[in-house]
């Protein structure tokens, strides 16, 4: 693994078992709250992390995922499996990552093929991001370190000018200050209002 790629897939790592916790301590009605997310309430946001872990997982290993597949699964039950499912597709992530020359690779994900590294990083955002939807919107303080919001910011200004804007996932920026912190600064980056 080159240098580096180890503290890639820690950040993952930490950032993934935050998310997880966030999800773990969602009350039961607290699932159909609404979200900074548009029209998702709080089991669509966490369904769609989980969903692209897997898809993440599935194009890094060779086992893709359907994603109607998937939410047909998701269809026959409510969030009750959601908490398990957040916690296990994170580990199984990282994993994934820690495959043999997984970081040099292309994977294709569903914003284009990109390098397994790029994809790492996609994921750390994805992590921060949705953690502070979730955080925000059942009432808590997500807990990530600085150092990864920090790295997950730098990466975030980096990509949105190679990311072709009909394929960006998130929305447009809105205006913050710019000793903001850094969080703040992220999520505006990404759409969301911090405040």
């Amino acid at each position: 693994m080159m240098p580096g790629m180890g503290e890639i897939i820690e950040r993952l790592r930490r950032t993934g078992e935050e998310f997880g916790s966030l999800v773990a301590e969602v009350a039961t009605d607290q699932w159909a709250a609404p979200t900074p997310c548009g029209d998702w309430d709080v089991a669509d946001l966490v369904r769609h992390v989980v969903m692209g872990n897997r898809i993440f997982i599935g194009a890094m290993t060779g086992s893709p995922v359907s994603p109607q597949a998937f939410f047909e699964e998701y269809s026959a039950h409510g969030p009750r499996l959601l908490p398990g499912d957040a916690r296990d597709s994170m580990a199984d992530l990282v994993t994934a990552f820690q495959r043999p020359d997984v970081m040099q690779r292309p994977v294709a994900i569903p914003i284009g093929t990109v390098p397994g590294e790029v994809a790492a990083h996609i994921r750390v955002v994805e992590n921060v991001v949705h953690g502070w939807d979730l955080a925000t919107s059942v009432g808590r303080r997500a807990s990530f370190e600085e150092a990864d919001i920090e790295a997950a910011l730098a990466f975030t200004e980096r990509a949105r000018g190679i990311v072709p804007s009909d394929r960006r996932p998130f929305a447009d920026p809105v205006p913050t200050e710019a000793d903001a912190p850094a969080l703040d600064r992220l999520v505006a980056l990404l759409g969301r209002h911090p405040h």
